[in-house]
């Protein structure tokens, strides 16, 4: 996701994300032991899901806590850790049953 900062002063700042969201452990046994073609046949069970309304609220959860940060804000380590807690209490919030512990940022570059 590429997504517009808080600006601080006059210029636009923008953020380019990639997370990875680590759900409760009942679900992570699911995918031990599992070869290729059967995790690529797993990953497809979740193309739908992208376009189902939850998917797009807690896309857009993500796009307001991102956007509520300046870049200051977002560029330390602190900063970071924070930023995953306040996803993770918003992504929840949508969810009913399972529950997001813990986001994994693969890619997180700000310009």
């Amino acid at each position: 996701m590429v997504l517009n900062l808080k600006p601080s002063g006059t210029t636009q700042r923008y953020v380019k994300v990639i997370m990875a969201l680590e759900f409760g452990p009942a679900d992570n046994l699911l995918w031990v032991g599992l070869t290729t073609d059967q995790i690529a046949a797993k990953n497809a069970e979740f193309v739908p899901i992208t376009s189902s309304p939850k998917c797009i609220k807690i896309l857009d959860a993500i796009a307001n806590v991102i956007g509520s940060h300046t870049a200051e804000e977002v560029a330390t380590v602190e900063g970071k850790e924070k930023l995953k807690e306040e996803l993770i209490e918003a992504i929840n919030h949508h969810l009913h049953g399972e529950k997001v512990e813990k986001i994994y940022f693969e890619t997180f570059i700000v310009q």
